[in-house]
């Protein structure tokens, strides 16, 4: 539960637009301001929505970081078959090389 003291004030953000609607319908907004379970009721609410908003932008940043690890580590996968695949290759050359040098001493 909330409590508030009547001298406590609490700052709240609105965009111009909102700013406009809330001078149009000063005196409801005044008679809310006066009705503690109103008010209650209005606090809840935007909080409930500011942490929806965070909510999903936690849980989109998750989707961002699990691609993100996904592409990694198939990334990571392929470089070892690279890794692999370079070093046969190094090895048959290092064979091919012998190979030639060796008929290499045998003409010389």
């Amino acid at each position: 539960m909330f409590s508030f003291k009547k001298e406590e004030t609490v700052e709240v953000s609105v965009r111009p637009d909102e700013l406009e609607l809330l001078k149009e319908r000063k005196r409801e907004v005044e008679a809310i301001l006066r009705d503690d379970e109103a008010l209650e009721r209005i606090i809840r609410y935007l909080l409930y929505k500011e942490l929806l908003s965070k909510r999903e932008a936690l849980a989109k940043r998750l989707a961002e970081l699990e691609s993100s690890y996904r592409e990694l580590t198939e990334f990571d996968v392929k470089a070892r078959e690279d890794r692999k695949t370079f070093m046969e290759l190094r090895e048959e050359l290092r064979k091919e090389n012998n190979r030639l040098r060796e008929m290499l001493r045998g003409r010389g």
